[in-house]
């Protein structure tokens, strides 16, 4: 599965969302023009680098007035979430202000 962000604004995951993807993740955050969705629904494994660009990303994208969602989310993401203790909600951001 590729990864880069689609005309749509959607970046799709690969399986592993460790050290390796987290610099990808972070590219596509650092360029984001608007809102972003991250297709999660094909990871199996989420580490605390991935963990760590996602919630800066929400961050970044949210002071810059944009939206991150992520949508799809596989079982394996929500277990992993699971055991790092953080809830898909903080990864999140709401719609984008108008």
């Amino acid at each position: 599965m590729s990864t880069g962000t689609r005309a749509d604004g959607v970046f799709t995951l690969k399986e592993r969302l460790d050290i390796a993807g987290a610099e990808a993740l972070r590219d596509a955050i650092l360029g984001a023009d608007g809102d972003l969705t991250v297709d999660a629904g094909s990871v199996s494994l989420l580490t605390t680098p991935g963990l760590q660009v996602l919630m800066a990303g929400r961050d970044h994208l949210a002071a810059k007035g944009h939206a991150l969602r992520i949508a799809p989310v596989s079982s394996g993401f929500h277990a992993c979430l699971r055991t790092l203790g953080v809830p898909l909600e903080r990864l999140q951001t709401g719609e984008a202000p108008a």
